[in-house]
This record gives structure tokens, C-alpha cells and sequence, in this order.
């Protein structure tokens, strides 16, 4: 069983690009290798919502 805290993409949780230096919960070990979202809003760079599409394994930004 895989843990909805480390691995939250088999949800349908909503993502935000995350911007680092607004990030202060995140321990920030795998920003430089391929962690760039959050699922925490007020750590977002540019405010706008994506999703995980896990057929293409990629982000989708959600449009409202």
C-alpha cells in the first residue's frame, strides 16, 4: 500500500509549481532532482492548479 503523505498522486490531489524560497515546511532534498510541486497553495509560484495524470505520468494544469 502505497502512503498518501509521501506518494499523493493516486488521489486526484490538486498540485501547485512550487516555488522554493516560499517553501519553508519543505525540507527541500529533492528540489534539485525532479520534486517541483506542492500540494500546499500558498507555496505556489504562479497560482494556477495542476493534477497528475498517471496514463501519461505528467502534469496537466486544470483550467476553470
Amino acid at each position: 500500500m502505497i502512503n498518501d503523505e509521501i506518494f499523493p498522486m493516486n488521489r486526484g490531489t490538486t498540485f501547485y509549481k512550487c516555488d522554493p524560497s516560499k517553501n519553508a515546511a519543505c525540507r527541500k532534498t529533492a528540489c534539485q532532482n525532479e520534486c517541483k510541486f506542492t500540494t500546499h497553495p500558498e507555496f505556489s509560484c504562479d497560482g494556477k492548479k495542476y493534477k497528475f495524470n498517471v496514463m501519461t505520468w505528467e502534469f496537466e494544469e486544470i483550467k476553470e
